[in-house]
Order: C-alpha cells, then sequence, then structure tokens
C-alpha cells in the first residue's frame, strides 16, 4: 500500500548580487597570530 505526503514545493531564485542582502554579523571572531620564535622563546 502506497501513502502520498503532501510535500512542499521549492522555489529557486537566484541571487546575482549577494551583497545587497544586507547581511548582519551573527558571530564575530578574532584572529590571532603568534611567531613561533615568540612561543620558542617563552621557555626561556
Amino acid at each position: 500500500m502506497w501513502c502520498l505526503i503532501a510535500l512542499p514545493i521549492f522555489e529557486v531564485h537566484p541571487i546575482n548580487d549577494p551583497v545587497k542582502l544586507g547581511w548582519e554579523a551573527l558571530v564575530k571572531i578574532e584572529h590571532y597570530h603568534v611567531p613561533a620564535s615568540k612561543i620558542l622563546n617563552a621557555e626561556k
């Protein structure tokens, strides 16, 4: 026996310029850099 389920039909809308969407940052990630020499010299 087969049961048919009503599935939503999705539409695809291509976006030519995503900058115009007004993006909002959800999470800001901070990046840090330490040279290897500073790590190696920290032992001394």
